[in-house]
């Protein structure tokens, strides 16, 4: 999470903070699955041979392509990007368009405090 302080706010000197999830809040936001997509992978590779997971996971590759590209619109990269990112956020990846580093941060237009 970033809040940032627009335009004139930050010139005068305000602070601005980047915040970050804390370990305790790893609970709501569990990684869990990594552990279960690695075991399946090996049960794969167990199952069907050396080369069968690499083999799933570039047909998993290729089909998710060719869905984002059929659902992806914008006549330009800025518009397609923003089409993307918007596309991705529905899908729960929290995806954002971000078009311009502010003090070598995304420029989200949220308000930020570093100290």
């Amino acid at each position: 999470m970033v809040i940032s302080i627009p335009g004139d706010a930050a010139k005068n000197g305000a602070t601005e903070m980047v915040y970050r999830l804390t370990r305790r809040s790893h609970a709501l936001f569990q990684a869990d699955s990594n552990a279960f997509t690695l075991d399946l992978l090996q049960s794969i590779e167990e199952i069907h041979g050396t080369n069968a997971p690499e083999k799933l996971l570039y047909n998993l590759f290729e089909r998710k392509t060719r869905e984002l590209q059929e659902k992806v619109k914008g006549a330009t990269v800025e518009e397609r990007a923003k089409s993307l990112a918007a596309i991705r956020d529905d899908e729960g990846h929290m995806s954002q368009f971000v078009n311009e580093l502010r003090n070598g941060l995304p420029n989200t237009g949220m308000p930020t405090r570093r100290s």
